[in-house]
């Protein structure tokens, strides 16, 4: 919930899936997404768990389905950075500009 990145939703979903016990996830993003999705999920969970893409069509204005091509350029450009390990860079910004997580005070 808190990502600001691909790789920083990867990292908390990793966290989510260890902390549940989690073996198999369907992942739901755009069709333009996925591979890139798939790719910082499959650095940060363990072999074991399963990945069922589901990608999905987005409702685009112009009404023919069809991605814009800047769109595409776009995605493929982050998907190029995330295979050469560039959105390590990303995740590193995104935890130093986090606010710091909340603790839990006993009572007593």
């Amino acid at each position: 919930r808190d990502a600001r990145s691909t790789r920083g939703n990867a990292r908390e979903t990793a966290e989510w899936v260890a902390a549940h016990r989690i073996a198999s996830l369907i992942v739901g993003t755009s069709v333009y997404h996925m591979r890139r999705a798939l790719w910082e999920l499959r650095r940060t969970l363990p072999d074991s768990v399963a990945l069922h893409p589901a990608p999905l069509l987005p409702h685009l204005p112009d009404g023919h389905g069809k991605v814009p091509l800047r769109l595409l350029a776009a995605e493929y450009a982050k998907w190029l950075g995330a295979m050469a390990g560039l959105s390590a860079w990303v995740a590193r910004e995104e935890e130093a500009a986090a606010p710091p997580a909340p603790t839990s005070r006993g009572s007593g």
